[in-house]
C-alpha cells in the first residue's frame, strides 16, 4: 500500500493550484493516476480523506455540504 500512498501523494495539487495535478501537465485534478490510487486505497479499507488535505476535499466531493462549525 505504501507505493499507492506515495502515488495518490505525488498527484495532489501543490498549495493555491487545486486544479492542477503537477504530474499530469494537461489533466486537472483529480487526475486519472490519483483516481486510480484514491480507488485502490478505499478498495484497501482506508479513508480516502486521511490522505488528502481538507482544501482539497470539496474538489472530490463536490456535492457534500460543510457544516457551519467547520
Amino acid at each position: 500500500m505504501a507505493e499507492v500512498v506515495d502515488q495518490a501523494a505525488r498527484h495532489l495539487p501543490p498549495p493555491g493550484q487545486p486544479y492542477l495535478c503537477p504530474c499530469c501537465s494537461t489533466d486537472p485534478w483529480p487526475c486519472r493516476e490519483f483516481d486510480d490510487a484514491a480507488r485502490r486505497l478505499m478498495a484497501a479499507g482506508l479513508r480516502l480523506a486521511e490522505f488528502v488535505p481538507s482544501e482539497l476535499h470539496q474538489r472530490l466531493w463536490p456535492q457534500q455540504r460543510r457544516h457551519p462549525d467547520e
